[in-house]
């Protein structure tokens, strides 16, 4: 029996000169590596580059509703490393407003701005619940030790802070946690 052509998104192959044009998924613009270098320039302590990184992308760039946060999380994370607490609110209060694109960001953005109750309420609030459950709990998860020339990420002091919280640790047992994982996990 002969396979059958996948159907794509583009009436063309995925590596002709004219899908190169469209860097990602006809796109105009390549959201996912912006946003992950921006992630890691706050990562390595260069805020004002992740900035301006996003800042590439435009007022509106072509995303889904989790890439729209994952740039709110970014951009509200570099914001609060310099300081801008106010701009990085904003991107919370979206986060709030929009729970269903990424229930993460919420707890994310709170660790940014130092809100550590704030996202402390967030976790129990997700591992009380079985559709966020699993994410929360690989978020608290111990992981090994990371290497100690990496940078230690924007929410690393803070949760593991948050990981020994009574409220946490009950709403983890709670929801079948806590787990260890013996992998390094990535900062950001």
């Amino acid at each position: 029996m002969p396979m059958k052509r996948p159907v794509t998104m583009m009436p063309w192959s995925p590596r002709s000169p004219k899908a190169r044009q469209y860097p990602e998924g006809g796109m105009s613009s390549n959201v996912s590596q912006a946003i992950n270098l921006a992630a890691k320039q706050v990562t390595f302590g260069r805020a004002k580059e992740a900035l301006a990184t996003l800042a590439r992308m435009g007022t509106d760039p072509e995303a889904s509703p989790y890439g729209l946060m994952q740039i709110r999380i970014v951009r509200g994370c570099a914001q609060a490393a310099l300081g801008q607490f106010e701009k990085a609110r904003v991107d919370l209060d979206f986060a709030v407003a929009h729970p269903l694109d990424d229930p993460a960001a919420i707890a994310a953005l709170k660790l940014c701005i130092g809100d550590e109750n704030g996202a402390a309420a967030s976790y129990v609030v997700r591992l009380g619940n079985p559709d966020t459950r699993r994410i929360a709990i690989l978020e608290l998860a111990e992981y090994d030790a990371r290497d100690r020339r990496a940078p230690v990420g924007p929410f690393d002091p803070a949760l593991d802070r948050l990981r020994k919280r009574p409220d946490v640790i009950a709403a983890m047992r709670a929801a079948g946690g806590p787990v260890r994982i013996h992998l390094r996990r990535d900062p950001f």
